[in-house]
């Protein structure tokens, strides 16, 4: 009986969707099937330049969604809404005139909790996290946030980087500086 479905000899694997072949390695000769992951073919496609000029939510979210990444803008249309990995979200505003990329993480504290140590919460993120920003805006809400500058436009990968790299660095903070009593 033929099947239509070639079989494998042992040497060889099944191909993975999940994978590309690099392409360089192939120009090359060397490894011409080296497995390069999505994430590094995404690096080749998404490295642009973003000028100036072009620094604006339609063009962050055509960016986010392009690598793959879940997002919405916020019911105000100000900013964009991110959804990560780790089920952290956060908020991603383009200030042009500023030449900025800001992305934040809000966080609800116990409204019960005293204020002294939501301070020093607070305190605490800014001395050991250098990268981020912490306030209290008011007394049930923790503020972080980080900002990516764009002067002279900005590679589309490197704004990639810095949301995963804020995700990251608030995890750490988080982990690190805040109590878990604190957290509503």
């Amino acid at each position: 009986m033929t099947s239509f479905i070639p079989s494998l000899r042992a040497s060889e694997t099944p191909p993975n969707p999940n994978v590309q072949t690099d392409p360089q390695a192939a120009a090359l000769g060397s490894a011409a099937t080296a497995p390069v992951p999505w994430s590094a073919a995404l690096a080749r496609k998404t490295d642009e330049l973003i000028a100036q000029d072009d620094l604006n939510l339609s063009r962050l979210l055509g960016l986010f969604r392009q690598a793959y990444m879940p997002v919405e803008s916020s019911h105000d249309g100000h900013r964009l809404l991110l959804r990560m990995e780790s089920g952290l979200t956060l908020a991603v505003a383009a200030d042009a005139p500023r030449r900025l990329i800001a992305m934040a993480a809000v966080f609800q504290l116990h409204p019960q909790a005293d204020m002294a140590d939501k301070l020093a919460a607070a305190n605490r993120i800014n001395d050991g996290m250098v990268v981020l920003r912490a306030a209290i805006p008011d007394p049930k809400t923790l503020y972080l946030d980080h900002h990516l500058v764009c002067d002279g436009g900005v590679m589309a990968a490197t704004v990639i980087g810095a949301v995963r790299r804020m995700e990251r660095f608030v995890a750490s903070a988080i982990g690190e500086h805040v109590p878990p009593a604190l957290l509503a």
